[in-house]
Formats: structure tokens, C-alpha cells, sequence
């Protein structure tokens, strides 16, 4: 038999499973949720989990008037959120 001769089947070796690390985090605020990024050592595909949000990461809520309403129009207002 010479190097070249066919001698069975060739079976696939199933993948490995990813090795996950977190490379970044970002906290979540009261309008933004909580964003951590991980990165496989394998391969380096990254991948994003969004937490949640955390109603307690801003100082202080400002309400602010745009335009004041009229009799024929509505007035406008905006918040404004301070962070940590």
C-alpha cells in the first residue's frame, strides 16, 4: 500500500465551544442598559450582552421648557439627565 491509497472514511472533528473573556463594561444608566463586551481566546470573535438599566446612575433630573403652550399650541419640554 502506497501513501497515496484511500483507506476509510473521513469523519469531522466537531468544534470546540468558545472561551469567553470580558474585554470591556460599560454601566448602565437610567435611559442606557449595561453593555459588556467579551472576546473568545480561540478565535476572537466578540460577542455584546446588554444587562439592564440601572435607574439610580444619574444626579439629578432637570425638566426644561422648549416653548411655552399657548392657546392654539401645545408647549414643548425636555429632561435632562446628569450622570455620576
Amino acid at each position: 500500500m502506497d501513501c497515496d491509497s484511500y483507506i476509510g472514511i473521513i469523519e469531522k472533528i466537531p468544534h470546540s465551544s468558545h472561551t469567553y473573556e470580558e474585554i470591556s463594561h460599560t454601566s448602565g444608566t437610567c435611559n442606557v442598559k449595561e453593555k459588556i463586551t467579551y472576546k473568545c481566546s480561540k478565535c476572537q470573535q466578540e460577542k455584546i450582552n446588554y444587562v439592564g438599566y440601572n435607574p439610580d446612575n444619574h444626579i439629578h433630573t432637570e425638566q426644561r421648557i422648549i416653548k411655552e403652550p399657548s392657546c392654539t399650541e401645545d408647549g414643548k419640554e425636555t429632561v435632562i439627565l446628569y450622570r455620576l
